[in-house]
């Protein structure tokens, strides 16, 4: 509802992404990485400012806070490294998997068409199905597809052996079922 606390919160978020829309942009990337960068070499500075500023035990407490504090942002950067080892890792491993079930797909696919082999619509029909499995992405081989086996006749010789018997009123169901539009 207008002038709800939940249209204020989404207002307000919003403007926060809006924002940090545009700090990315002038940054370059990522805001955090940009603030890092120039943090890191200003901590430094301090560090070493404090450093040569106090001596004895003082000098000692000043190392120890200074490497607690590094060894923290060294961690930071080290679980942004894994996390992105981690996704390539991830991406990798799904394009072993696609290439995997491709040999499956393609066995499968050879043991079809020794089966196809003695009916030449049949076939033909397979060879294009069997195109289009082989294509990663092509909208428009899947098209000229479907429009050949819209044909009555290519529907007839290729779907009779499959239909063992069923009503065109269940075939159209079933249809309907596997490619709803």
């Amino acid at each position: 509802m207008p002038g709800s606390k939940l249209s204020d919160v989404q207002k307000l978020l919003r403007e926060m992404v809006a924002e940090a829309q545009d700090l990315q942009q002038v940054a370059g990337g990522s805001v955090t990485e940009a603030v890092a960068a120039w943090l890191g070499p200003q901590y430094l500075l301090a560090a070493r400012e404090k450093l040569s500023s106090t001596g004895g035990a003082g000098r000692f407490e000043v190392l120890r806070t200074f490497v607690q504090d590094w060894a923290m942002l060294r961690h930071g950067d080290h679980t942004a490294e894994r996390l992105q080892i981690e996704r390539q890792r991830l991406e990798l491993s799904k394009q072993d998997a696609q290439k995997r079930w491709q040999v499956k797909i393609e066995a499968g696919l050879d043991e079809v068409a020794e089966a196809f082999k003695h009916n030449p619509k049949l076939m033909a029909g397979w060879e294009a199905l069997r195109e289009q499995l082989r294509a990663e992405e092509r909208p428009q081989k899947e098209q000229e597809f479907r429009a050949w086996l819209q044909q009555p006749e290519i529907r007839q010789e290729v779907f009779a052996e499959l239909t063992h018997g069923l009503s065109p009123e269940t075939l159209k169901k079933i249809e309907e079922e596997l490619h709803p539009l």
